[in-house]
């Protein structure tokens, strides 16, 4: 059970963390601080965000198989 959770919250979490690197997402509601934002912490959610998702599915695949 929780690792259908945990698979869930990691996939949601790895797309909005990836999405507000690309900045289809915003951080703030200044558009000034979420240029700031997206130049101080984009590049590693840019690679962090990818692999949430990729963990996720993982846990997923883990909680079918028993």
């Amino acid at each position: 059970m929780y690792e259908l959770m945990d698979g869930f919250i990691s996939i949601v979490g790895g797309a909005y963390a990836y999405l507000a690197a690309i900045g289809k997402v915003q951080v703030s509601k200044s558009e000034e601080k979420s240029k700031e934002w997206r130049l101080k912490y984009g590049v590693i959610l840019k690679v962090v965000g990818p692999l949430l998702v990729i963990f996720g599915l993982f846990r997923l695949y883990q909680s079918f198989l028993g």
